[in-house]
């Protein structure tokens, strides 16, 4: 059921710089990091409610312990979706628009 949350998925890759972010984060209800974008999460400094995804390009998954039990949804590599379509599914289970 849609409830009229926003949320934003951040990936891997080219990212907005922090004055985006810093622009946008009061105003969304919902973060998911998929994968490597965990990482640029961290450098822009934007909190994150889940981190999802297969996890092979994040790097250091020491940097996943500091989030809460649960918000880290860890999938097998051979599966039919990419990060950022579990990132984005994740934000309409969530009632995100």
């Amino acid at each position: 059921m849609f409830d009229g949350k926003s949320g934003v998925v951040i990936t891997g890759g080219l990212a907005a710089g922090k004055k985006w972010f810093d622009m946008i984060k009061e105003k969304v209800d919902l973060i998911v990091a998929a994968d490597s974008g965990y990482r640029t999460a961290l450098d822009v400094g934007a909190r994150v409610d889940f981190a999802v995804g297969d996890m092979d390009s994040i790097g250091d998954k020491q940097l996943l312990k500091d989030l809460p039990k649960g918000s880290v949804i860890t999938f097998d590599q051979d599966k039919d979706f990419t990060d950022t379509e579990i990132g984005l599914e994740l934000l309409s289970d969530k009632g995100c628009n």
